[in-house]
């Protein structure tokens, strides 16, 4: 039950929020009237500026962001075999992480890696569902977990995706860590580079759909957390069906012993 006080900020916020709406024509993605309600339209980064109406300065986006939208392209089409074909303004988005000075330009992958990472684990449970003669008593929301750790992610997908020679991030650690001798890789690239395959992830599901995102997931990540013997990746009790779901989405080629880099 609300107490008096409780009640009165509810009632005042609620009169200051439709006054707002009426002000400004109606709140985005709300009906205001019988209609039906629309998506609030969201910025590009890409083809916007930064308005100065709320203090913000003005900036232009700089003349060789396109260049290198472009060369960010071709990285991530190359590593795929070119089985996939990246817009220019996409791969700069999913390879530019929010901490590169950059992102205030192009954006950054911030909002591709929480969709690819709620995307991984859907293709992940349906995997481990379609397994048979596994314990069915397995803890799936701890295989899970096991499996896709941000840090597995990076330090094994990431790197077999050669996507830290692209990647356009900038590194929290203290300068004085690294001379004490601390790994940067293990404190900061790592987790940069999960999120960022995540972002993939979610890149691939954006721009072309469910059923290749599915297939990429079976092809180009699940063999590279096949990690056998060692306590991260997925169990080895899983395997063998993986290598089936491999050669089945792939043409019926069979999955490598080691799978080869994808650079």
């Amino acid at each position: 039950m609300l107490t008096r006080q409780a009640a009165r900020t509810l009632s005042v916020h609620g009169r200051w929020f439709s006054s707002s709406v009426a002000r400004r024509g109606g709140a985005p993605g709300l009906s205001t009237g019988g209609g039906t309600s629309q998506h609030p339209v969201i910025p590009n980064p890409v083809n916007s500026r930064l308005t100065s109406s709320r203090g913000f300065r003005s900036e232009t986006r700089p003349a060789d962001t396109n260049d290198t939208s472009k060369e960010l392209a071709n990285h991530l089409n190359k590593a795929f075999g070119g089985s996939l074909v990246f817009p220019p303004e996409l791969a700069a988005r999913l390879l530019t992480h929010a901490s590169h000075p950059s992102s205030r330009f192009v954006g950054h992958n911030g909002r591709f890696a929480f969709t690819g990472r709620r995307i991984l684990n859907t293709y992940f449970l349906m995997f481990l569902h379609s397994c048979p003669n596994v314990n069915s008593g397995a803890d799936y929301e701890k295989i899970t977990s096991n499996a896709l750790n941000t840090y597995t992610l990076g330090e094994h997908v990431g790197r077999e995706w050669g996507i830290g020679k692209a990647l356009k991030w900038k590194s929290m650690v203290d300068p004085q860590m690294l001379a004490k001798g601390v790994d940067s890789a293990r404190v900061g690239l790592h987790k940069v580079l999960g999120s960022t395959v995540e972002a993939i992830v979610g890149g691939v599901y954006h721009q072309f759909g469910a059923t290749e995102a599915h297939k990429f997931f079976h092809t180009h990540l699940l063999p590279h957390i096949l990690l056998k013997g060692t306590p991260q990746g997925l169990p080895d009790a899983y395997h063998s069906r993986a290598m089936q779901l491999y050669k089945s989405v792939n043409g019926g080629v069979d999955l490598p012993s080691t799978p080869p880099p994808t650079r």
